[in-house]
């Protein structure tokens, strides 16, 4: 059982899909396995995804039925004892896992979070959110956006995974149920992921 299972929905991301997989594939942790569901892409994806041969990755192909519902085919499909939901054009950070890993000091957390690098590409702007306070109110809630945090297979499981009858704020929504069951966090005080907007 690897210790991470990295999850990557994608939909007609031919032209940056690979990128989110070499940046997994240069973690410095390598207890991984990496999931990409092609959700329904009618473009060039899936023939870059069968371009990359590397024993870790699976890959998983489904008709078009949204970000939520890749999210769980992926999910159900993962053997590692975290997941991590990263999206197809975003970057992950070479230490990102390492990371997460080492903040996991008793091995027991439901959640570990990082920090992210977020990046106003028009008006070529950078902002760092602290997943310590991301919404400025200094209680560790912890930044629910994809690629930026792990969560334990057995307790996403427990909470019913992503509502696939949303198609957006999913993240938001997932976080109102987590933060219910009072989970146990870690939190790695690093920069785990470049997100770019």
């Amino acid at each position: 059982m690897p210790y991470f299972s990295i999850i990557i929905p994608t939909y007609n991301r031919a032209s940056i899909v690979k990128r989110a997989i070499d940046a997994v594939l240069q973690q410095s942790f390598h207890d991984f396995e990496v999931i990409v569901v092609d959700d329904g892409s009618t473009d060039d994806t899936q023939e870059i995804l069968q371009s990359i041969i590397d024993s870790r990755i699976s890959l998983v192909y489904q008709s078009n039925k949204g970000v939520c519902a890749a999210r769980n085919t992926g999910a159900s499909k993962a053997t590692g004892k975290y997941l991590l939901f990263y999206d197809s054009d975003d970057i992950l950070l070479p230490s990102a896992l390492s990371d997460f890993k080492n903040a996991n000091n008793d091995n027991n957390a439901d959640l570990l979070f990082g920090d992210v690098e977020k990046r106003n590409l028009p008006k070529k702007e950078t902002t760092i959110i602290r997943s310590l306070n991301p919404y400025g109110n200094n209680k560790g809630t912890g930044l629910y956006l994809a690629g930026s945090f792990c969560i334990l297979k057995s307790f996403f499981e427990k909470i019913g995974g992503y509502d696939e009858r949303i198609a957006f704020g999913e993240n938001t929504e997932l976080r109102f149920r987590i933060d219910l069951q009072k989970p146990q966090k870690a939190f790695t005080q690093t920069i785990v992921l470049i997100y770019e907007a």
